[in-house]
């Protein structure tokens, strides 16, 4: 797979690119800020290299030298690419001794949910402006534990009295579970004026607000950084038969929707995703309980 890189004119070719990914708006893009400041100094063909054998897996991939930062971006496989990249870079790309958080020094983006945001998140980045950028999940690089979704007896006993009046609410409940922090806001925004909504970055989190506000609605990503959204789908269901799960993700693989049917979910939708279709799922919601 050939790596296209850009040395010559970097930003001003970065800023372009983006605009272009933006307007398409059909192509699963990633892209990756890392600061240069924080890397081992090597030439920029021997990082080609270093990062080449986590790209086998995309369809395309762009490498961006600028003066402060260098950018990596690639279409297909987001958050596998993602974590190798991170790995790579954390285990034997950086410089000995680096104080900053590695947050702050790797950043990831995703285009098809940040649009246009993320052509002025990046304009911020390289002025150095006080913008915060969408930090990447800060557990990319520690394997995932086992989570056991269990609760105590009261905490259950509270859940179906809650359960028992959910039908009676005069606004229906949202639950955002999603480890993106632009894109749980983004959602929350969307939903907040009109409905009560909560938000969890994990599975974990998801499953105690579950239990705690008994939503009616859960808008679940799948690549969640302590565990699949598969895991909490699950659970939901065997606790919960007449839950209503909307898995949300970049990843509408054959594999997904296989176990996603398996648990029972209610729907998908792939990012990029609309005001639009947010509100069709909650519509969908709405006739299949006869809620207005």
């Amino acid at each position: 797979m050939l790596i296209n890189t850009v040395e010559v004119n970097a930003e001003s070719e970065l800023l372009a690119f983006i605009e272009e990914i933006n307007k398409a708006q059909t192509l699963a893009w990633s892209v990756l800020l890392i600061k240069k400041e924080c890397l081992k100094e090597i030439s920029n063909n021997a990082f080609i290299l270093a990062v080449k054998s986590k790209l086998l897996d995309a369809t395309r991939a762009e490498v961006f030298f600028l003066d402060q930062l260098v950018c990596i971006a690639w279409l297909g496989m987001p958050a596998q690419i993602r974590r190798n990249l991170r790995e790579l870079i954390t285990t034997s790309l950086l410089r000995e001794n680096v104080s900053e958080n590695i947050d702050e020094i790797i950043t990831y983006y995703d285009p098809q949910v940040m649009g246009n945001e993320l052509s002025i998140a990046i304009k911020a980045r390289l002025k150095n402006t006080s913008a915060q950028p969408i930090k990447a999940a800060a557990v990319e690089t520690k394997p995932h534990r086992t989570l056991v979704l269990e609760s105590s007896p009261k905490r259950i006993e509270n859940f179906k009295r809650l359960q028992s009046k959910r039908t009676l609410r005069e606004k229906l409940h949202i639950l955002i579970v999603e480890d993106q922090a632009f894109t749980r806001k983004l959602l929350y925004d969307v939903l907040k004026n009109t409905y009560e909504v909560a938000s969890a970055e994990s599975v974990e989190r998801g499953w105690q607000l579950y239990l705690e506000t008994v939503p009616n609605i859960v808008f679940l990503d799948i690549e969640l950084t302590d565990a699949s959204g598969h895991l909490l789908a699950a659970k939901i269901k065997e606790i919960d038969p007449a839950s209503f799960v909307i898995m949300v993700t970049a990843n509408n693989s054959v594999e997904d929707v296989q176990v996603a049917k398996q648990n029972k979910v209610a729907g998908f939708i792939a990012k990029p995703f609309s005001k639009q279709k947010i509100n069709e799922a909650i519509e969908k919601y709405k006739a299949s309980k006869g809620a207005r």
